[in-house]
């Protein structure tokens, strides 16, 4: 699903299996923010609309289990520079 089409009605038809998908790409891309040209207003309202989802869905949205694969992408990457 492109980030553009990310809203409440689109994400509450997909899978619990492609919300968490999602919500990982979201980290991703804001790991990579400093490195390429990412809509940092759109990932922020993608994220909103994403957790309030899993919360709907009684999903745990676990931010230091997602910090830790975040920050070993931004070490990953700035290696690479």
């Amino acid at each position: 699903m492109k980030l553009t089409s990310v809203s409440k009605d689109s994400i509450s038809d997909i899978t619990n299996g492609e919300l968490v998908n999602l919500h990982l790409r979201i980290h991703q891309l804001w790991a990579q923010r400093k490195y390429k040209k990412i809509d940092i207003q759109l990932l922020k309202k993608c994220h909103v609309i994403i957790v309030d989802e899993l919360s709907n869905r009684g999903l745990k949205h676990t931010e230091d289990a997602m910090k830790k694969v975040i920050s070993g992408l931004e070490t990953y990457l700035e290696g690479l520079s």
